[in-house]
């Protein structure tokens, strides 16, 4: 049998955001650098600098507690924002998709788990708006839950997925200002020579 590991916070709303912030530990908050674009809204034109600003972000604090830095991997990415986009067109909100598929489902189709070997994967989720959407305020949020902060500094994962998709998963008043973040992790065994 292959081990594996699935785990699976997530924060739900932008209340849940809001009163999270105010537990965001200091040591965060003074361990986190300026990375470009971190403090901005991300619109469908500037996606992928979100994108690239919550990685830097992420590997500044890994690197901060002592765990190795992540990668992106194309798998991971791709099953992130097509799980990001998804959540906001069919506007649900879950680990598990209205369908049952899970975030080793989404992995194994994008090819991310097709090797033989112990494979480990593991998702955050989290929608905001207005300044709560940046990357920067998203990791504050996180690292603020014990759960998601596990997620997030867990030394075994060397991957990470990163997807942002313009919008929210639920209905609000207006779309124009919300972001919904997966951040797919994973770690898989090398490659056969």
């Amino acid at each position: 049998m292959i081990p594996r590991r699935r785990t699976y916070p997530r924060l739900l709303c932008a209340a849940c955001l809001a009163l999270a912030m105010f537990a965001a530990p200091q040591a965060a908050a003074a361990a986190t650098p300026e990375c470009r674009h971190a403090r901005e809204i991300p619109t469908r034109s500037t996606v992928p600098e979100a994108r690239r600003a919550l990685l830097c972000l992420i590997n500044v604090v890994r690197t901060a507690a002592g765990a190795p830095i992540v990668h992106t991997v194309a798998a991971l990415r791709t099953a992130a924002k097509r799980y990001a986009r998804r959540m906001v067109d069919e506007r649900f909100f879950a680990h598990d998709s209205p369908q049952g598929t899970s975030v080793e489902d989404r992995a194994r189709e994008t090819g991310f788990m097709n090797r033989i070997g112990p494979w480990e994967v593991g998702e955050t989720l989290a929608w905001a708006q207005d300044r709560s959407a940046t990357p920067r305020a998203m990791l504050y949020y996180w690292l603020a839950s014990r759960a998601h902060r596990s997620v997030i500094l867990d030394p075994h994962y060397r991957h990470v997925g990163i997807g942002i998709a313009y919008g929210a998963p639920e209905q609000i008043e207006s779309d124009s200002t919300a972001a919904t973040y997966a951040l797919t992790f994973g770690t898989r065994p090398p490659a056969s020579r």
